[in-house]
């Protein structure tokens, strides 16, 4: 029975561990052709290019925005810092609200679909 009860852990546990990944926080060169351009209009163009993708964008200072977003029970949110040379966005909290499977209890817990979204701002 303990040998059944140690397969059923293992096996749970092996099905989570393939949505672990380490937090992407890039850091990228402002493209070339953008680095004459006056930092107001960097920074317009990044939170235009968030807000396509469903990102509330709150400026914070000069070079230095805080991006939201938030869909059905997921949110995340991230810094981004710029200069006229490059630009990094810094992980600040991703949540998911789920019912447990067993349990029904709610758990709010960092997603991976994190990941995915700041590869699709940047």
């Amino acid at each position: 029975m303990k040998r059944l009860i140690v397969l059923l852990a293992v096996v749970m546990l092996a099905g989570c561990a393939y949505k672990q990944q380490p937090i992407y926080n890039p850091a990228e060169p402002i493209p070339l052709s953008a680095q004459s351009l006056p930092l107001a209009r960097i920074e317009a163009l990044i939170i235009a290019g968030a807000q396509v993708r469903a990102w509330r964008v709150e400026r914070m200072a000069s070079g230095q925005l805080r991006a939201r977003q938030v869909a059905d029970k997921y949110s995340a949110t991230v810094d981004i810092t710029f200069d006229q040379r490059q630009f990094r966005i810094t992980y600040r909290e991703s949540l998911v609200e789920r019912k447990h499977p067993f349990l029904g209890e709610q758990d709010k817990a960092r997603n991976t679909e994190f990941t995915t979204q700041i590869e699709q701002i940047i």
